[in-house]
């Protein structure tokens, strides 16, 4: 009995460290919220590589204070929204506000769980800066013909420049999508 459970112990230790790792080595933000005091209980370096607060500053937060106040009512709901549901995935259009001032373009998915008896919510951030980057591009590469003339791209016949850059634009964003979520489109 006694080898038994050291053995049980062992496995629990080890699975243990490995999710720890998983956590803490994970390419996304990792926030663990209080579903009702929305206050940071645990979160990964990738959070403090984001946000350029220490974790132990980060831990001493609240979600909402991570995003510029004009979004912190919003934010507030969607974390209320997913305590009710359950979760929410795909969530953009929203920025997370760093330490410097700066404001990160970032993509949200949570979920609702209870760990260890206390109701959380699980937050997972996605920086999605270069994607927005590359929609910029591609925004900007359909301008008008006399954009184009005027900034000197062409001299002579743009109709054959805005389609390859749009082509070429439209490629990257695929590859760079393909690569962030880790499937093909």
């Amino acid at each position: 009995v006694d080898i038994a459970r050291k053995q049980a112990e062992q496995r629990s230790l080890e699975s243990d460290k490995k999710y720890r790792t998983l956590f803490e080595n994970a390419i996304d933000v990792i926030f663990i919220i209080d579903h009702v005091s929305e206050k940071i209980l645990d979160c990964n370096k990738k959070a403090a590589d984001i946000s350029g607060y220490s974790l132990r500053e980060l831990k001493t937060m609240t979600l909402t204070e991570l995003y510029p106040p004009e979004e912190q009512d919003i934010i507030s709901k969607i974390f209320g929204k997913v305590a009710e549901s359950g979760s929410l995935s795909g969530i953009s259009g929203i920025s997370l506000l760093r330490k410097d001032g700066i404001c990160v373009p970032v993509e949200i998915n949570a979920a609702a769980y209870e760990i260890g008896g206390e109701k959380c919510i699980c937050g997972i951030i996605r920086d999605i800066t270069l994607r927005k980057e590359m929609e910029s591009m591609l925004h900007e590469s359909s301008g008008t013909d006399e954009q184009f003339a005027r900034a000197g791209i062409l001299k002579n016949d743009n109709r054959q420049l805005k389609p390859a850059i749009a082509e070429k634009v439209t490629r990257e964003l695929r590859q760079y999508e393909r690569f962030s979520n880790g499937h093909i489109l």
